[in-house]
């Protein structure tokens, strides 16, 4: 007679138990795991667009109110008038200002694009000429700017240079100027979930004239606050105050910004702190001037 040897039925309830428990835990383990993923590639896709914005924000500010060969109380505005006055009279003309602040309303007399500036976030201005120099170019707003002969120096939007004037490298040069207004919009273009942007009102030229254009510069920045630092006295410590606090006759000499970006998507696993990200950057101010 044969005997057959195997697991009694004890034995099998107690491997079953065990290989659930094994397979539980595994399972577990890897929904951690992708968790985990997922969490780590919305913070990496934050902080990218995060390194964007200041791509853009930061040169903009240490440039401000570089003028080319002279300094803004030398140029004289008298010749443009009211040019590009779409968005506020003065507000391509007023040089001595290179970076203004609103806090927390609209500034401008122009309408802000994507559904509407968000209420609550401030609007950055920011003045200064372009780095390269230029030709004449009637319906641009211009600087001409001398070393030798501060008279020279003024701002044209005709494309005409004084009579006798001859470009110099280094001595006479001319170059565009560039005024921007960055402000957060209820809506990106394209979004259909309203997500937010951060857009850019550009002084250009449009129809031969000096203008204002409006463009997103990137979707999912929600939030802008903008502290501008001064100094009570020459060697004092630099004070951050909001844009419309700054004392009367004091000049910024840094900017701190604070922004908030949201992702373009929620992923599993993740929450709502893991789709946000908050960001301060403090930014000396090359050419302002010191009290």
């Amino acid at each position: 007679m044969r005997h057959h040897s195997g697991f009694s039925l004890p034995e099998l309830l107690v491997s079953l138990a065990v290989g659930s428990l094994a397979i539980t835990g595994t399972l577990s383990a890897f929904a951690a795991g992708r968790a985990a993923l997922h969490q780590a590639q919305s913070v990496n896709r934050l902080q990218e667009r995060a390194l964007y914005v200041l791509s853009v924000l930061e040169p903009e500010l240490q440039l401000a109110g570089g003028y080319g060969l002279t300094v803004a109380d030398r140029i004289s505005t008298a010749a443009v008038g009211n040019s590009a006055s779409g968005c506020g009279a003065g507000l391509a003309q007023n040089l001595t200002v290179a970076v203004e602040a609103s806090t927390g309303h609209w500034p401008l007399t122009c309408a802000a694009a994507g559904g509407g500036w968000v209420a609550g976030t401030d609007v950055l201005i920011v003045r200064r000429g372009a780095i390269a120099a230029a030709t004449p170019d009637a319906g641009r707003l211009q600087l001409l700017t001398s070393t030798a002969t501060p008279a020279v120096s003024t701002l044209l939007a005709n494309g005409t240079l004084p009579a006798g004037t001859v470009l110099l490298p280094g001595h006479i040069e001319l170059h565009d100027l560039l005024v921007r207004c960055y402000y957060i919009a209820r809506r990106a273009d394209g979004s259909n979930n309203a997500l937010p942007a951060l857009r850019v009102k550009s002084l250009t030229r449009y129809a031969g004239s000096p203008a204002f254009i409006d463009t997103e510069v990137l979707p999912g920045v929600s939030g802008l606050q903008v502290l501008l630092g001064y100094q009570a006295a020459a060697g004092a410590p630099v004070h951050f105050v909001r844009g419309d606090a700054l004392p009367a006759g004091a000049h910024a000499v840094a900017v701190q910004l604070q922004l908030q970006l949201a992702s373009n998507r929620s992923e599993v696993g993740t929450t709502a702190a893991d789709n946000t990200l908050h960001l301060t950057r403090s930014i000396t101010l090359r050419n302002a001037p010191r009290t």
